[in-house]
């Protein structure tokens, strides 16, 4: 079994949340005030948010990390669109279509990749809309995009002293990435019907407004994820890891906080609607548990076995650096 200090060790080492640290640079470099007025979310969300007519525009992006390409190049096709219309979900959103880009050094080798990206749209129910294929790239590279709409946000920078942190997941039948990868694929046995009206919880719950603040699971895991919408809401957290369901057969704890799910959401919400949210997500056969309670120190703070250690203090260590 773990200690707090092997957790708090790997998850600090890991190349998952390490490789997120340029992002608050590249952001500070793209910033505009041009078309403010149209923008409800932007930088540092799972979508941009753009206003329109009866809602709004949601706008995804997501690269696929080359070494989980060159691992297993059809996983990581279904990863790309997963990536993509998890984003939208998590802002409240319903997917209308996506765009990719593939690199390969050799035109066969995008066939993988493509088998993937046709599995999970036909399972998501969702339509390639365009793309670019570069057939002669000196290496493996994999990008795309999602567009969609929703009439109610849920936002990553919106979480607010004293809510319960929720973590819904799904935990049935599912399977790891192969070579130990850090993922865990419950869409596989799933029909269409299954997968959106599980997805849609989280439309229905940005439409009766009873959480504050949502993200999606990405790659880097619960802990990741959650810091960096704690630090997008200039907010930190104590979490009681003893409270985190996991698959214990096939995960440590340390492994599983950084593990990307097909299906995973971090919400914060005030007491009386978390448990609404908890309903919710239990009628369908979701794992969905209050694991914390978001502070007004800047800190995330994990407690396991009777010990509390500091895991972030965002204005010394950022995650990515985009914050309140």
């Amino acid at each position: 079994m773990d200690s707090l200090a092997k957790i708090i060790r790997t998850i600090r080492s890991a190349p998952e949340l390490k490789r997120k640290s340029p992002i608050g640079g590249a952001v500070a470099r793209l910033a505009n005030p041009a078309g403010e007025f149209l923008v409800k979310a932007g930088m540092g969300e799972d979508a941009g948010a753009i206003r329109v007519r009866g809602g709004y525009l949601l706008l995804s992006a997501d690269g696929i990390w080359p070494l989980y390409l060159q691992k297993d190049p059809f996983a990581a096709g279904r990863a790309l669109v997963i990536a993509n219309t998890n984003d939208i979900y998590a802002m409240g959103g319903k997917p209308l279509g996506l765009v990719d880009v593939i690199s390969v050094p050799n035109p066969r080798l995008a066939e993988p990749i493509l088998r993937g990206i046709k599995t999970e749209i036909r399972r998501l129910r969702l339509p390639v809309v365009g793309g670019h294929l570069h057939p002669d790239a000196p290496a493996p590279g994999l990008a795309g995009a999602a567009v969609g709409l929703a009439r109610h946000l849920l936002m990553s920078s919106e979480a607010r002293v004293r809510d319960d942190v929720i973590l819904a997941m799904d935990l049935r039948r599912g399977r790891r990435g192969k070579g130990g990868a850090r993922t865990w694929d419950t869409h596989y046995w799933k029909k269409p019907d299954q997968i959106l009206g599980d997805l849609g919880l989280l439309s229905r719950i940005a439409g009766k407004k009873l959480a504050h603040a949502a993200k999606d699971i990405s790659n880097g895991g619960v802990v990741t994820s959650l810091g960096m919408l704690l630090e997008a809401s200039g907010r930190g957290a104590v979490i009681t890891l003893e409270s985190v369901l996991y698959p214990v057969q096939k995960f440590s704890m340390a492994d599983w906080l950084l593990t990307f799910p097909s299906f995973g959401f971090v919400i914060t919400a005030p007491p009386p609607k978390s448990r609404r949210i908890v309903r919710m997500f239990d009628r369908r056969g979701i794992s969905a548990v209050v694991i914390g309670k978001v502070l007004k120190e800047k800190r995330l703070w994990l407690e396991y076995e009777g010990e509390r250690e500091l895991l972030f203090d965002f204005p010394r260590n950022s995650i990515t650096g985009i914050s309140k």
